[in-house]
């Protein structure tokens, strides 16, 4: 008889939601490529005195591999700039941000 019960007051719950809140919700879909990266693109480089280059790297969005430029960053001084990079978990690839680590 509780099993009952407690059905009918979750279903009574649900039905007074208002339709306005419900009109208002999404879903997000979040996938995960599983093909590596194309190439790297091709990122000639001038060398600047106080800055890193952070090289360009492809980013998953809406489903497919888009290429994001390199940049110069400002040096850190005792540390050394580690790039970014996409790794493999199961059957999907994951991508690792770059980061700075002390120098050794």
């Amino acid at each position: 008889m509780k099993r009952l019960i407690l059905g009918a007051s979750v279903v009574s719950v649900s039905a007074a939601a208002p339709a306005a809140a419900l009109a208002d919700a999404h879903i997000t879909i979040v996938t995960r490529p599983r093909e590596p990266p194309p190439p790297p693109q091709p990122e000639p480089v001038q060398r600047r005195d106080g800055w890193v280059w952070v090289g360009g790297h492809y980013e998953w969005r809406h489903g497919q591999y888009v290429w994001v430029g390199g940049r110069f960053v400002r040096e850190r001084h005792g540390h050394v700039w580690r790039e970014g990079h996409w790794r493999r978990h199961g059957h999907v690839y994951r991508w690792h941000d770059g980061r700075w680590d002390p120098h050794r």
